[in-house]
């Protein structure tokens, strides 16, 4: 397996929302990178399901729509 380098990603947060992810963070006994790159993991993996889930009918919709010669 090939090894892939890191890149830095830098987002600004309010204080507050900043300090509940700190403390989030901690609570779960990673540092904040860990802990918003797992974040972002499990969004993405709900955003595929969901994308996913709607496959089908996009197609279906697609398809009377090429068929009928409507613009969707």
């Amino acid at each position: 397996m090939a090894y892939m380098g890191t890149k830095r990603f830098s987002i600004s947060a309010r204080e507050e929302i900043h300090d509940r992810i700190r403390a989030h963070a901690e609570a779960a006994g990673v540092d904040i990178s860990t802990y918003m790159i797992a974040a972002a993991i499990q969004q993405m993996i709900r955003d595929d399901q969901a994308a996913a889930s709607f496959a089908t009918i996009d197609a279906e919709i697609a398809a009377d729509t090429a068929r009928s010669g409507k613009v969707a």
